[in-house]
């Protein structure tokens, strides 16, 4: 074990999850794997459908572009990630259909839009809007880092405007996780080793998860869970 890092303050042990961790959606399907879901207001042909959006790949699929694509001639509509309960993040990033050619490709992605999020996918809140976004590649990911992190279930891009192509394509949507620290019941070896880090950076970022780890190599339990005293109560507790 050589290089982990665990952070102490007031005499506690915490881990910091990595800065920069992805969600997975990595969907086969609108709806799997569970509870994820996609939908949106149109697609091209059943070749193109949203979930190709959050598959975790831009590779094509067989001889086709792996996107989604809005019906033919259609430059507005939505496209939205249910993942199944409340998930924060802290950013996303949208990358292309991989065509070279420039009206299949970077012509088709959105350049003015709106980023929303739900809890009960009937009420909208509008978490920031993007104005002239023009991509100079295919090949270009764009990164959008919120100004704080937030938590809902749904996320739903509304796309008013693309650049300048017949329909709507996206070859990829992911998004970023929010930073969680996690509360250690001791700096343990065996707690180092499970939960510490090789790097640490960018630290100014809010922290809005904190989670409580309860597993304890010197319990007694198989599972190894006890309990843990809350000093303050954070947004959001999750026991791991």
């Amino acid at each position: 074990m050589t290089g982990y890092i665990l952070l102490q303050a007031n005499n506690k042990k915490y881990s910091i999850e990595s800065i920069d961790a992805w969600h997975e959606t990595k969907m086969t399907s609108s709806n799997e794997p569970a509870p994820l879901a996609v939908s949106a207001s149109s697609q091209y042909s059943a070749d193109y459908p949203a979930w190709r959006a959050f598959d975790g790949s831009i590779a094509n699929v067989g001889s086709l572009n792996n996107c989604w694509i809005t019906a033919n001639g259609v430059k507005v509509g939505h496209i939205q990630l249910d993942f199944g309960r409340t998930t924060t993040i802290r950013g996303f990033s949208l990358t292309p259909r991989q065509n070279s050619t420039a009206a299949s490709g970077i012509n088709c992605m959105p350049k003015k839009f709106n980023f929303l999020g739900s809890n009960d996918g009937i009420n909208y809140f509008l978490i920031s809007e993007y104005k002239n976004e023009i991509w100079s590649a295919y090949t270009e990911e764009r990164k959008f880092v919120l100004s704080k992190p937030v938590k809902y279930r749904f996320y739903k891009f509304e796309i008013l405007e693309n650049n300048g192509g017949t329909y709507v394509s996206i070859g990829e949507i992911k998004f970023l996780k929010g930073v969680v620290m996690s509360e250690l019941p001791t700096g343990s070896l065996q707690n180092f080793i499970n939960y510490g880090k090789g790097l640490l950076s960018n630290l100014d970022q809010s922290i809005n998860i904190k989670t409580y780890v309860t597993q304890d190599e010197v319990s007694k339990n198989d599972k190894g869970l006890r309990t843990s005293i809350l000093d303050r109560k954070p947004l959001y507790i999750e026991m791991i």
